[in-house]
C-alpha cells in the first residue's frame, strides 16, 4: 500500500511538472498516457497481490513492480526534461511566480480584504466564533488569530487593532 501511494504521489508530481514544462496539448496528453498506464498497472498488481494467499511473495512482487514502474516513469520524465530543456528555466520561473502569488494571496491579500470590509464585526458573528477561545485562568474570552493573519500582522498593525479585541494575546 505504501508503494502504491508513493507511485500515486509521484504520478501527480510528474503530471504537474510535465504540464508546466510542456506548452502543447499533444505533449501533455502523451505524458498523461505514459504515466496513467504505469499507475493502472501498479493498481492491478496491488489488487492481484492482495488477493494472493502468499503474503511475503505478494509484498515482494508489489515492491519490484512498483519500483520498476516508477523507474520507467522517472526515466520518461528525465527524457522529456532534456528534450524540452529550453523551456526548463521559463517553467521553473513561472512555477515559482505562481507559488509566490499563492503565498501572497493566502497570507496578505485575504486578511487585508477581510479586515478592510469587516472591521467591526461583533464577537458573536459566525466568522469569529472559531477564533475565540475561553481562557482557563480568567473567565473571559481571548482572541487567537489564525496562522495567515498572525503572519500578516506587524506589531504596529496589531496595536492598532487592539481596541477591537481588548483581551487579545498580541502585545
Amino acid at each position: 500500500m505504501i508503494c502504491f501511494l508513493y507511485c500515486y504521489l509521484s504520478f501527480y508530481f510528474s503530471i504537474s511538472l510535465s504540464l508546466s514544462l510542456s506548452f502543447s496539448l499533444f505533449l501533455s496528453f502523451s505524458l498523461c498516457v505514459f504515466l496513467v498506464l504505469p499507475l493502472f498497472i501498479t493498481f492491478l498488481i496491488v489488487n492481484f497481490s492482495v488477493n494472493n494467499k502468499d503474503h511475503e511473495e505478494s509484498v515482494l512482487t508489489v515492491s519490484f513492480w512498483s519500483l520498476l514502474i516508477h523507474c520507467f516513469s522517472s526515466f520518461f520524465d528525465i527524457f522529456i526534461l532534456f528534450f524540452f530543456s529550453r523551456f526548463l528555466f521559463l517553467s521553473l520561473f513561472l512555477s515559482l511566480f505562481v507559488l509566490f502569488l499563492v503565498y501572497l494571496l493566502f497570507n496578505h491579500f485575504i486578511p487585508l480584504l477581510y479586515f478592510s470590509f469587516f472591521p467591526l464585526l461583533p464577537s458573536h458573528f459566525p466568522i469569529y466564533s472559531f477564533s475565540f477561545r475561553s481562557d482557563p485562568h480568567c473567565n473571559q474570552r481571548q482572541y487567537s488569530p489564525p496562522l495567515g493573519l498572525s503572519l500578516y500582522f506587524t506589531h504596529q498593525r496589531a496595536r492598532q487593532l487592539k481596541y477591537l479585541f481588548p483581551l487579545t494575546s498580541i502585545h
